[in-house]
């Protein structure tokens, strides 16, 4: 069963994913739009669907929740009530009803369909910690203890859920654990949004903990549930390698040194004439040159082969001359 815990790690997941689709997918369409190159259209998987259903303003999973947390009745039974009758929730394609009621609601994530369990989801999203409490750790002479309770402070005036304001021990400081959870969640996608990503795919090899044992099936839902499969797929599908124009001349500039051309970019049209590249086999930008990966693998044999043919001819002449 998937309750609360599941729902917050699952939306943090696909967070994640969201920003790993948008770097490897929308940022290619960023690219193409730079240089001035069509655009290949491909059916690529977008959650940012699913996102919008977790944490939209007024009407997502978050909000109907926290809704019904400072209701004076607000119990899990209200709270599936008020995301089954929502009008944003009906015929969205990321939500789905069960098909009897059994207290669970499902959500179509990027990795697949989840069935949640709306048994206390209330009460660990209240996780109500009394004011009293809040003041004895600030009075604390430990600065680390003083910090750990420092962002309650602004919620002190807040109440518990479902009642008015009522000074003395009985209120409490107020903050709902998937708002909390929500705001961390975008700090750090800040800080990811803000860096230069690389990722890394960790793959459970089996179910069993056992040495040496791999489950392929295992391996490839994890891959497929990553987005990596379906990454591979479209740089597969696009033209993966990227030159600037002056970069790839001087790579591969030894294969047809009687390329000519004023600029490094008639040179780079030169240089695929010459070679006889076929023009569905890469794209030609304002400062870069994009093509096909056995393109590449071609030139980079052809290459291979011409600079081993001259260490030959170098090593021939070294050994004559130290034979002499």
């Amino acid at each position: 069963e998937n309750h609360f815990e599941q729902f917050c790690i699952n939306y943090a997941n696909e967070k994640l994913q969201l920003h790993f689709n948008h770097y490897n997918f929308m940022l290619e369409r960023q690219l193409y739009a730079r240089e001035g190159i069509e655009l290949i259209e491909s059916d690529f998987v977008d959650n940012s669907k699913c996102v919008e259903l977790v944490e939209g303003k007024g009407w997502g999973v978050q909000a109907v929740l926290d809704d019904v947390c400072i209701m004076p009745k607000g119990d899990d039974e209200a709270f599936l009530e008020r995301l089954l009758q929502s009008p944003g929730m009906k015929g969205h394609p990321h939500f789905g009803a069960p098909k009897q009621r059994n207290k669970t609601f499902v959500i179509n994530h990027y990795a697949g369909s989840v069935p949640y369990d709306v048994r206390d989801f209330c009460e660990k999203n209240k996780d109500l910690l009394q004011h009293d409490l809040v003041q004895l750790m600030l009075s604390s002479k430990s600065k680390f203890f003083q910090k750990l309770f420092e962002a309650t402070v602004s919620d002190a005036s807040s109440q518990r859920p479902g009642r008015k304001g009522q000074g003395g021990g009985g209120s409490v400081a107020y903050k709902s654990v998937s708002a909390t959870f929500k705001t961390d969640l975008g700090t750090l996608m800040d800080a990811i949004n803000s860096a230069d990503p690389h990722f890394v795919r960790c793959v459970n090899p089996n179910s069993t903990k056992r040495a040496e044992h791999f489950e392929d099936q295992k391996a490839v839902e994890q891959l497929r549930c990553g987005g990596v499969i379906e990454a591979v797929r479209m740089c597969r599908e696009s033209f993966p390698s990227r030159y600037t124009h002056a970069d790839f001349h001087g790579t591969f500039s030894c294969i047809c040194p009687s390329a000519q051309g004023a600029t490094d970019r008639d040179l780079v049209v030169a240089m695929v004439r010459t070679m006889q590249v076929s023009p569905e086999k890469y794209r030609l930008g304002k400062t870069m040159i994009l093509l096909k990966r056995e393109v590449v693998d071609g030139l980079e044999r052809m290459r291979a082969k011409l600079l081993g043919d001259f260490a030959i001819v170098i090593q021939l002449v070294v050994r004559r001359w130290t034979a002499r």
